[in-house]
């Protein structure tokens, strides 16, 4: 069987070729990204300064990551190929389904994004196959990630102890 007849017969829960660990870190981190600049644009909305500073300094850590890894992508793959990849899946949510939601009802959603990208990432991180820059670029992800997960978990405490001060409306 040939690598590529292999890679497209694997299961999608598995993840055992460079590029396909690429791929889905990629997708992921798109996920979350846009995930944060949605959660940015509604938190605005409804005067909660303290989260939409959370959100967009989160979402540019998210931009960085996704810069970084795109241009791994691009020394593996090639210019080419990455240019596919500009599609990788479908938003995070649809528009009915997030106009509905602002302020702290975002901090769960956060949370579960982070936490699939961080299990993606532990998952591959000591995968020989990858490149040396993908895996420099994973340990900076699982550590950004890390830290992001932990300020959003702590807002979801504060929410709570505050009685959510910023919940929708």
């Amino acid at each position: 069987m040939t690598e590529a007849a292999d890679r497209n017969s694997m299961p999608n829960n598995r993840i055992r070729s460079p590029f396909r660990a690429d791929h889905e870190l990629l997708k992921l981190s798109l996920h979350l990204r846009e995930t944060y600049k949605i959660a940015c644009r509604r938190s605005g909305a409804i005067g909660c300064l303290r989260l939409r500073e959370l959100f967009d300094s989160h979402y540019l850590e998210q931009l960085r990551i996704v810069d970084l890894l795109s241009d791994a992508m691009r020394m593996v793959c090639g210019e080419s190929h990455l240019l596919l990849l500009t599609s990788l899946g479908e938003p995070p949510l649809s528009e009915g389904q997030w106009s509905q939601i602002a302020g702290a009802s975002w901090l769960p959603i956060l949370l579960q994004s982070h936490d699939k990208l961080l299990r993606t990432a532990r998952s591959i991180r000591g995968d020989m196959s990858l490149s040396t820059a993908t895996r420099t670029v994973v340990r900076q992800l699982i550590k950004t990630n890390e830290l992001q997960a932990w300020a959003v978990d702590d807002e979801i405490v504060l929410e709570a102890r505050r009685g959510s001060s910023c919940v929708s409306r």
